[in-house]
């Protein structure tokens, strides 16, 4: 699986339309844009690692709690609708994140 991202404008556009928590967005959002945006990744896992990895750096940058980190997580496939185009590749890539949260 080949995927692309939207721009910087269109990703920060979509991401933005999300039911997540402001303060959280202004941070997290600048983070998944500087690391994803127009890029090209291949592999159904790919993605939710990348949005798990901004996630990461996020919370110990903002030193939130682990509880709220837990809460944030669950958006992943949230993310992946509005970044990934293709249903069938969004489809793949959170089937492929829900198992790395099951293992």
């Amino acid at each position: 699986m080949q995927v692309t991202l939207p721009d910087r404008e269109e990703m920060l556009k979509r991401l933005k339309s999300l039911d997540i928590d402001p303060r959280v967005g202004d941070g997290l959002f600048p983070i998944i844009v500087e690391r994803a945006a127009g890029a090209q990744f291949s592999g159904e896992g790919t993605v939710p690692l990348m949005l798990l990895a901004a996630m990461i750096d996020f919370s110990e940058e903002s030193e939130m709690p682990q509880d709220e980190m837990r809460a944030l997580t669950g958006k992943i496939p949230s993310l992946i609708d509005v970044l990934i185009d293709d249903e069938e590749k969004a489809d793949r890539a959170k089937k492929s994140y829900k198992w790395m949260i099951v293992t």
